[in-house]
């Protein structure tokens, strides 16, 4: 395997982890703002500890004026974790579980090309749920 091939999956490993993560932390703590902050907090300290010991070659210091030029990127970027912690909060994120077969547009799309899976997907029973937007499910399905 490449090394793309081993960052894409890493990429993907550590998204879903996150996901399931963030919704299981929101779940238990309703604060998405605290939990949001903890984890920069915990993120901080592990790259300055990392950096402490060696792990990390170069950490440049924190300059003032780069900060400052790139606040609003930042603080857009942090709005855009906080939203998604916040719809955590009221999303139900679906894992998968053993006897249930669900399949979707992008699987279908990327995976299962054959007549079965087109068949699957006309069969109500395995739709995939759109919670609150009938529009969109029909959709989803239209072009199967």
């Amino acid at each position: 395997m490449t090394k793309k091939t081993w960052a894409v999956g890493g990429y993907m490993l550590c998204s879903a982890t996150l996901l399931i993560g963030n919704k299981y932390a929101v779940s238990r703590v309703p604060a998405p703002s605290f939990i949001l902050w903890a984890q920069m907090f915990g993120t901080t300290v592990t790259v300055k500890a990392a950096h402490v010991a060696g792990l990390i070659e170069s950490l440049d210091a924190l300059q003032w004026d780069k900060a400052v030029a790139f606040l609003p990127v930042a603080l857009i970027f942090v709005a855009t974790i906080f939203t998604n912690m916040k719809s955590l909060e009221y999303a139900n994120v679906e894992t998968p579980r053993p006897g249930v077969r669900r399949v979707d547009g992008p699987s279908l799309a990327l995976g299962d090309r054959g007549r079965n899976a087109r068949a699957a997907v006309r069969d109500p029973r395995f739709r995939p749920q759109v919670h609150g937007v009938p529009l969109l499910d029909a959709a989803v399905h239209q072009h199967v």
